[in-house]
């Protein structure tokens, strides 16, 4: 297990299982309060995704922490997710969404 501020590159998200709308995490210390918070009955399946695309398990129990997977996801993928977001909330012509890197696409999104 990692510890979040060691090797998670900041801003990040969180993407549940099933759900189409994302959490917006700014640093280590917003995780270890949403993390306390709200993220006590998260699923094996939810991911947290960070700048760079790395994607961490999140472990459930009383203080959820962040274990690397090895994987990451590239850019379009992290676009297509944060289209999804953006129709969730009911924005339109999201298909016209684009940013030349994952920071940059979480800052335009979630700023």
């Amino acid at each position: 297990m990692t510890q979040p501020d060691q090797l998670v590159q900041w801003p990040a998200i969180i993407k549940l299982h099933a759900d189409d709308e994302l959490i917006f995490i700014s640093d280590a210390a917003q995780f270890a309060s949403k993390a306390t918070q709200q993220l006590t009955h998260v699923q094996t399946q939810d991911r947290l995704i960070d700048s760079c695309g790395a994607i961490y398990s999140i472990s459930s129990g009383q203080a959820p922490e962040l274990v690397c997977t090895g994987i990451s996801v590239s850019l379009h993928d992290v676009e297509v997710l944060l289209r999804l977001h953006l129709s969730s909330a009911g924005n339109c012509c999201v298909s016209k969404f684009h940013a030349d890197s994952i920071q940059t696409a979480f800052m335009h999104v979630f700023a």
